[in-house]
């Protein structure tokens, strides 16, 4: 009978855990959502290409015909921004 109990419980953590993972994962999806939804065109384009496309910051400067250093700046903001936004549920 004990270790029934014991194994019942290690499966109520598991699920447990599985379950506050979940919730973070979503909430952090709503986040990350809203977060783009809030940036401008050009800053959510840039930012896209680049986590999510995962194109260099040379291409991204050139589709949007500006610098790299100002892709790199605006990606540092946009960076900082969404910290802001997830820290508090990390």
């Amino acid at each position: 009978m004990m270790d029934i109990c014991g194994e019942v419980e290690k499966l109520e953590n598991t699920i447990k855990d599985y379950v506050e993972e979940d919730i973070k994962k979503k909430e952090i999806l709503n986040i990350l959502e809203k977060f783009l939804s809030n940036l401008k065109a050009g800053d959510r384009d840039i930012f896209v290409r680049r986590y999510w496309y995962m194109d260099n910051i040379k291409d991204i400067a050139k589709r949007h015909g500006c610098s790299e250093t100002k892709i790199k700046s605006s990606l540092f903001r946009s960076r900082n921004r969404l910290w802001e936004e997830v820290k508090e549920i990390i």
